[in-house]
């Protein structure tokens, strides 16, 4: 084809979208990653799309270093949504260690930067609040 470089480097990355889609929806979050990093490698450079899928699917597997790269990468090409924020906050908020210094600044950064803030962004870091027993700091949140 006469698209040179470009349309080849375009189609690399529709075939690691298509792939890691795949992934996510037989919930192999392992093979998501590596067809991630194996595309990395060969010079692909993922979509804000594909970044977001893969903090959707890192969060909800508790993988939070692996959430923590994909939003980092993100940051590259964009300010993220208020939805990797939430998904981010969410991980960050939950499971058996909660990083709630990390989750307070993720939600700051959200306030700051997104136009709208939806509940589904504050209630995690909230009830991971009340769950740990600090409830004077969930209260401060509202405050």
């Amino acid at each position: 084809g006469s698209g040179g470089k470009g349309s080849g480097q375009k189609k690399q990355e529709q075939v690691m979208k298509l792939q890691i889609v795949q992934c996510v929806k037989d919930g192999d979050v392992d093979a998501a990653i590596a067809v991630f990093e194996k595309a990395e490698k060969e010079g692909v450079v993922a979509s804000a799309s594909v970044l977001e899928m893969l903090i959707r699917t890192t969060s909800d597997a508790h993988r939070r270093d692996s959430g923590l790269k994909f939003f980092a990468l993100l940051r590259v090409h964009q300010t993220p949504n208020e939805s990797a924020f939430a998904n981010m906050i969410r991980e960050a908020s939950g499971g058996d260690n909660p990083d709630f210094t990390l989750a307070e600044q993720l939600l700051n950064e959200c306030i700051e930067k997104c136009a709208v803030i939806r509940l589904r962004t504050v209630q995690p870091l909230l009830a991971g609040l009340l769950k740990a027993g600090r409830l004077d700091e969930g209260i401060a949140l509202y405050e």
